[in-house]
């Protein structure tokens, strides 16, 4: 895996071996008035002008934490005014996360070659096709994998897991005991967890949630998945109704999740399908609601995997975390769900994310 100074010494030489460019200097870091930091800042010099940049550096980039980046970032563009336009740096940028950032109207260069640089009228660069270069994997990190997205998770959104003894952190979690101090080892050794006089405290959140956000959608959602299914009823509302009352007959613990779980905090957009964690899924469940499985269907059943995993809004409702439902809704890649992804996050996670959220 390329480190983060070979990925931007990499896209600068792909930038300076460009027609028109003369040089390209970079710097980092760079701080701003508020969040997200930027990674670098960079002023191209060509021969028809300058032009400025502030940017980030991204490894492995998924669907999910490219709308992630997406998300914090042009809303601060749009509000600085600022003639720096953003411009994102990765090891690879796949055919449908450019047609993304092209969309979005963001410039990017990755370590293969692949770039576009766009500065209308003046400039217009476009480099397409290149292949992610074959590196050797690093052994992967048990931090970033289901387990321990689970034990981050509970992290994330209990400010005093930080503190629990290990036994109690995997039954919060839903992790295996052994499995608990290798986790918490790799976060102190990686500099996420640090012990203070009032107690352990987690630092860099906003990295970790981002990281929490791509590994929920490419590592955990996965292995949660119970099936995916189809009914006879088309209104997700109705079905998710249903399956409350199928499961509260068998005690059987659920909350739910995307669209219809965002429109629980925000009656800003439901969606027009269902997803819901379950504490259990027996085979009587699908009998009684005659719900067929199918690749492609708009119900989504997944395990529930921890208590956290219930948000409390009182009542009866039965929601999932919001940091749950955003990650859900990125997960959809859908305009949309990816709107009502920004409220949850601007109304629930932006303080979840800050480092002195503890």
């Amino acid at each position: 895996m390329q480190s983060e100074p070979d990925i931007v010494a990499l896209c600068r030489s792909h930038l300076e071996a460009l027609p028109g460019i003369r040089k390209a200097t970079i710097r980092t870091p760079v701080r701003f008035s508020e969040p997200p930091s930027a990674d670098l800042s960079l002023v191209l010099e060509t021969d028809v002008g300058q032009f400025t940049y502030f940017g980030a550096v991204k490894r492995q980039l998924t669907p999910s934490k490219l709308d992630h980046w997406l998300l914090l970032t042009l809303p601060r563009v749009q509000r600085q005014r600022d003639k720096r336009k953003p411009i994102l740096f990765a090891d690879y940028v796949s055919p449908a996360n450019a047609q993304r950032l092209r969309e979005a109207e963001v410039d990017y260069v990755d370590a293969a070659g692949n770039l576009l640089i766009h500065r209308p009228p003046k400039l217009h660069l476009l480099k397409s096709g290149a292949r992610p270069r074959t590196l050797p994997e690093s052994r992967s990190a048990r931090l970033f994998m289901p387990s321990g997205l689970q034990v981050l998770f509970v992290l994330l959104v209990e400010p005093a897991a930080t503190d629990m003894p290990y036994r109690e952190l995997a039954v919060h979690s839903g992790v295996a005991l052994g499995s608990i101090a290798v986790i918490m080892n790799e976060l102190k050794g990686k500099g996420y967890l640090t012990r203070r006089r009032a107690g352990s405290r987690l630092g860099r959140r906003r990295e970790l949630l981002e990281r929490w956000v791509s590994g929920y959608s490419e590592q955990l959602r996965p292995k949660l998945l119970h099936g995916v299914f189809v009914a006879p009823e088309k209104d997700p509302a109705a079905n998710w109704q249903h399956l409350r009352e199928a499961l509260r007959q068998r005690q059987i613990e659920s909350a739910v999740t995307g669209g219809l779980g965002a429109y629980e905090f925000t009656r800003h957009y439901r969606g027009e399908t269902l997803t819901a964690f379950v504490s259990d899924w027996p085979k009587g469940v699908l009998q009684e609601l005659r719900w067929l499985p199918s690749p492609t269907g708009p119900i989504t059943i997944l395990r529930k995997f921890c208590p956290a995993v219930t948000w409390s809004m009182g009542g009866e409702q039965q929601v999932a975390h919001p940091l749950l439902v955003y990650a859900e809704l990125l997960h959809s890649g859908r305009e949309r769900e990816r709107e009502t992804a920004r409220i949850i996050y601007e109304q629930y996670l932006e303080r979840l994310a800050a480092d002195d959220a503890d």
